[in-house]
């Protein structure tokens, strides 16, 4: 699988032009520059981008062309609520089947910002078998920053959850994982890791082909920030 973060700035005007003229979702626009979320390449060679429009999770896919697929939701863009709030896709993920599962954020819905799954079938309609109508927000706080899946189709998300370095797990129907994190009175799923020099916040993981997740990111301190490296266990 590989995986595109899209820039504006590095595309070809054309796609550039296309971009900006129909797809203001998702998108914060400064200047001739649109900072969008995370994009993904499907097998095809189609291009899915998730971010947010209107406070919703915004997902946008393009033929290879760089024209909106008009095959996919409506105009080749999708927009889904999670709970009324802000919320918004940090990662795109292709689970298989030409299914796009889409990891973000839902604020102000679990005492702070929830974690929020949203599974889409290939043609954008919600997949009904995935949490609850195709939507699942986490009963606890998690900011997520960056996703994958494991060998087995477990999602793992990570991020921050508070001032903590967090991961969290889910099985491939979107229900949390009760065999994952639950330690030091975190809710089942939720792992998180305290480095005792202020704000951890986790940007990216990978997992071992052994099956242990290595999570990476950053430890903030008064001083300023440092690297942050984790291993979990399965």
């Amino acid at each position: 699988m590989r995986q595109l973060n899209i820039e504006v700035h590095d595309l070809e005007s054309v796609f550039f032009d296309e971009l900006a003229a129909r797809l203001d979702v998702f998108a914060h626009k400064r200047g001739e520059n649109i900072f969008g979320g995370h994009g993904i390449l499907q097998p095809d060679g189609k291009i899915v981008s998730g971010g947010s429009t209107s406070a919703d999770f915004g997902v946008v896919r393009y033929a290879t062309s760089g024209a909106t697929d008009s095959a996919f939701g409506s105009g080749g863009i999708v927009t889904t609520d999670i709970a009324g709030q802000n919320d918004g896709v940090a990662q795109m993920l292709l689970p298989g089947g030409g299914q796009i599962l889409a990891v973000g954020f839902a604020a102000q819905t679990c005492n702070g910002t929830c974690g929020a799954l949203v599974r889409y079938n290939a043609n954008g309609s919600l997949d009904l078998t995935f949490g609850t109508g195709g939507k699942v927000r986490t009963s606890f706080t998690l900011f997520p920053w960056g996703a994958t899946l494991d060998a087995g189709g477990k999602i793992i998300a990570v991020g921050n959850s508070g001032a903590l370095f967090a991961a969290a797990r889910f099985n491939a129907d979107g229900s949390v994982d009760p065999s994952f994190g639950g330690a030091g009175g975190n809710a089942p799923g939720l792992s998180t890791i305290n480095f005792g020099s202020g704000n951890g916040q986790a940007n990216a993981v990978a997992v071992q082909p052994d099956g242990r997740i290595v999570v990476v990111g950053i430890s903030a301190a008064t001083t300023g920030q440092s690297a942050a490296i984790v291993r979990l266990w399965p």
